[in-house]
């Protein structure tokens, strides 16, 4: 397994162009995780955290991130749902 922390779509591209090559068998994408340990950006408060809604607290205090967050919580859950029911 390989953590990937190049932000993105840096991290993304490497990880399709690297991984074969690294004969890994997965690779996960770790940025936001470490900017939260490293203390680079405030923790949500624990409301937020146990409503699960991070990505919410990461658009009000980080709003050039709107494009990310739109496409990772609406638009990919929307496409794999669609394929789902395309395949079946």
């Amino acid at each position: 397994m390989i953590f990937v922390a190049l932000g993105a779509p840096k991290q993304e591209k490497w990880i399709s162009k690297y991984l074969p090559v690294v004969k890994a068998k997965m690779a996960m994408t770790v940025g936001g995780a470490l900017d939260y340990l490293s203390g680079e950006v405030k923790n949500p408060p624990i409301l937020i955290e146990k409503l699960e809604l991070e990505w919410l607290w990461r658009l009000f205090t980080q709003p050039m991130r709107l494009k990310r967050i739109f496409n990772a919580v609406f638009v990919f859950p929307l496409v794999i749902f669609l394929d789902g029911l395309k395949n079946h």
